[in-house]
């Protein structure tokens, strides 16, 4: 149980962290926030893969889990290199997404990697005591 409140705290911590902006506009008028990650379905999909198996059983939900937290740090990289496309128009540059990019967009990126990192932690360390009580009894 103590597993599953931490992967809800950081799933949490995950989805607020898009109410902040991620990009600057062309003029730096406006700001993209990172809600923008929820127009896109795969995204979405990642998310609720990353709820549902937090709190599926363990044997369904590492995998489902796992897809989730993975397909989240892949849309956010998705999205940072193909935002101003859809503003702007032309094809994908690195120079321009990171002249253009917020500080926030990097600590989503970062929490992103920190929340996958420590549920495959957490996930090691289960298992490490599952296997230690099948041995005693």
């Amino acid at each position: 149980m103590k597993k599953k409140i931490l992967m809800m705290c950081l799933f949490c911590i995950n989805c607020l962290i898009m109410i902040f902006p991620w990009f600057k506009g062309i003029n730096n008028s406006q700001a993209i926030y990172g809600t923008i990650m929820l127009e896109n379905p795969i995204a979405v999909t990642c998310l609720l893969f990353c709820f549902i198996g937090i709190w599926m059983d363990y044997k369904y939900g590492q995998v489902i889990e796992t897809i989730g937290w993975f397909g989240v740090i892949v849309m956010q990289i998705y999205e940072f290199l193909t935002w101003h496309i859809r503003i702007v128009g032309g094809n994908i540059n690195i120079q321009l997404s990171t002249s253009l990019t917020y500080s926030h967009f990097y600590l989503a990126v970062f929490c992103a990697i920190l929340s996958f990192v420590i549920y495959r932690i957490s996930i090691y360390y289960f298992q490490k005591n599952e296997n230690k009580q099948m041995v005693y009894i």
